[in-house]
C-alpha cells in the first residue's frame, strides 16, 4: 500500500512540472513551471522565466487574473500569454527580456 501511494505522489508530481501558467513575480509579469496550488507548505510551481514586464504597466483585470494564475496548456501557449500581456502594456516585443540564464 505505501510503495502505490508513493507512486501517485511521484505521477503526480512528475504531472505538476508538465504544466505552465502565468503569473506575476516580484512585480513583474513571470512563466511559471507547475501548477499554481500548493500541498501545504510545499510549493507545486517554480518561476521558470522572468518577463520584464511591470505589473503597474498592466490593467487592474490584468493584475488581478496574474495574482491568480493564468493557466497555459503548454510553455508556447504560455509565451503567447506574455507576449499578450506586452501588447496591451504597449511595451516593444524584446523590453527587457532577462539574458538566457538569467531570471
Amino acid at each position: 500500500m505505501t510503495l502505490l501511494i508513493g507512486m501517485i505522489a511521484f505521477i503526480g508530481y512528475v504531472w505538476t512540472q508538465q504544466q505552465y501558467y502565468v503569473g506575476e513575480d516580484d512585480g513583474e509579469v513571470a512563466i511559471y513551471n507547475g501548477v499554481s496550488q500548493q500541498l501545504g507548505p510545499i510549493s507545486l510551481s517554480e518561476v521558470n522565466e522572468h518577463s520584464g514586464i511591470p505589473l503597474q504597466e498592466l490593467s487592474f483585470y490584468e493584475r488581478e487574473r496574474l495574482r491568480s494564475g493564468i493557466p497555459a496548456d503548454d510553455r508556447r501557449h504560455a509565451e503567447q500569454i506574455v507576449e499578450t500581456l506586452r501588447a496591451d502594456a504597449d511595451l516593444p516585443e524584446n523590453a527587457d527580456l532577462p539574458e538566457d540564464g538569467e531570471q
